[in-house]
């Protein structure tokens, strides 16, 4: 066993794509709101993975919050 390392600390993992039902919490907006309205807005990735599944990168969200786009 190497000298100075911590057994049992576990790293919290940082999320870097929220599902939809995921960024709708953390943006506090509804589902609906995302399917609707941030789909068309400029600056949003939305990456589809197969049939109806989407994921939104969490910098992209930070962003329109900043920009005012989303309150």
């Amino acid at each position: 066993m190497a000298r100075g390392k911590t057994i049992g600390k576990i790293e919290p993992v940082h999320k870097i794509w929220l599902s939809t039902q995921e960024a709708a919490a953390y943006l506090g907006v509804s589902t609906r709101f995302l399917r609707d309205q941030l789909d068309v807005i400029p600056g949003v990735e939305v990456y589809n993975i197969g049939g109806n599944k989407k994921f939104y990168r969490l910098e992209n969200l930070d962003r329109l919050i900043s920009q005012g786009k989303v309150k």
